[in-house]
Order: structure tokens, then sequence, then C-alpha cells
């Protein structure tokens, strides 16, 4: 579904056609035949039924099957996943990508768990290799496992994958450092992660203790034997 260039009919301004939406916001921005733009939100600032091409209900599911939308910070909130999967995680990142347009190839870079990063949440290491006589390279993500801990927000997880990624990118598809500024605006702007942040294991929640860790035996106190009575 396409949802610029959709007709709309609002309750003060008429007439007009959706140029752009930001699903995360609820906004549309409108070009009104009367010659004004704006932006709204969606649906409160028009009419019931108000969007010609399609039914609300119709807009309104499409927004929310958006990857952009599904994996933002808005619609994930405190949710923590259990038994978090590295590489769903990663295929989501990927499918953000996708749909906000931004260029990837994610061939040349994967993902592995590093139990000894000490401070940093994620890091990549380059690794140059020879294939058909020529030199490449090959980007591992490596990422701490307190990433992926269960008390660790899956929003948290997203932002840090995010931007971790996209240096990755950078390299890869030779992106400028303003393109990649550019892109980080974007899913700023979309799915509500301030990829300028950084974070650090420090910042993350304490591990729950699991029960095998927190199991021990009852204490039996020290008990001086009697001296033994013989009869005469």
């Amino acid at each position: 579904m396409e949802f610029t260039g959709l007709r709309v009919n609002h309750f003060k301004d008429g007439l007009g056609t959706i140029i752009a939406f930001y699903p995360v916001h609820n906004l549309l921005k409108v070009k009104f035949d009367m010659g004004r733009t704006s932006f709204y939100d969606y649906p409160q600032d028009f009419y019931p039924g108000g969007v010609l091409s399609t039914s609300s209900s119709d807009i309104i599911n499409y927004i929310y099957s958006l990857p952009r939308f599904q994996f933002s910070k808005r619609a994930l909130g405190d949710q923590a996943t259990r038994g978090k999967d590295l590489s769903v995680f990663r295929e989501n990142c990927l499918s953000v990508l996708t749909d906000l347009q931004i260029p990837f190839n994610s061939q040349p870079f994967s993902f592995t768990i590093n139990s000894r990063l000490k401070t940093s949440l994620c890091r990549t290491v380059r690794t140059e290799y020879l294939t058909d006589s020529q030199f490449a390279f090959h980007y591992e993500i490596q990422v701490s496992p307190r990433l992926i801990d269960d008390t660790v927000a899956d929003a948290t997880v997203y932002q840090t994958l995010l931007k971790e990624i996209l240096h990755v990118v950078r390299c890869t598809v030779a992106f400028s450092n303003s393109e990649v500024a550019r892109y980080m605006e974007i899913i700023g702007r979309e799915c509500g992660y301030q990829l300028s942040d950084k974070l650090f294991l420090s910042g993350l929640p304490e591990v729950r203790k699991k029960a095998e860790d927190t199991f021990s035996l009852p204490v039996v106190p020290n008990l001086k034997r009697a001296p033994a009575v013989y009869a005469a």
C-alpha cells in the first residue's frame, strides 16, 4: 500500500493530498487543494471516513504493520523479551533499514556474542581476506551478552544495534559522514531512537540472578559434642 498520494478530507481545510507521513508520531503532511501545506495528527483532525481512497482502519493497520513502527521505541515501550535471540533482532534491524530505504549490503558483516567486552555494549572487528585475487573486508559486530539479557528493554537493543550497523554500512556502502548523520536523523524521527547517544554496560539494569545462583545449603550450627559418660 502506498500511503503518499491518498486524498483526504480535513474538517477545516477541505480536500487535499498526503505528500508525506510519519507513523511513529501519527503525523500526516498534507497539501490541500486550496494551496496550504500543513502537518496534522491522524486521525483526530479528519472527518470519520475522511480519507477518500481507503478506510481509516486500513490506513491505521498499514501504519502498524510497518517495521519502522513495529520496532520503534514508541511501539515497544518498556517491553523486555525473555530469551532474546540476537539473530531475530538483527533481521528486524535490517527490515527497518529496508523500510526507511536506507541502502545496505548485509553480506560483509555478521553478529556474534563476545562475553569479554568489559565496558562497551558492542564493537566491530574488521578482518581482511583475499577473494578472486582481490582484498575484501568482513565486519564482525560483537555484542555483549549483557545487551541481550532478559532485563534489558528491547528498545535499548534496537538502538544499540542500529547505530553499530549504520557505522558498518558506512564502510561497506561508502557512505559519507553527512549521509550517516542524515540516516541517523531519519531513524530518530521515524523510530524514536537517538543514535547519537552512546550507551555503556554500566547504564544497563542489574542482571537478575538465576535460581541456581541464589540457592545455598542451610547453615548447620557447629554444636559441641557432650563428653561421653561411661558406667562404672
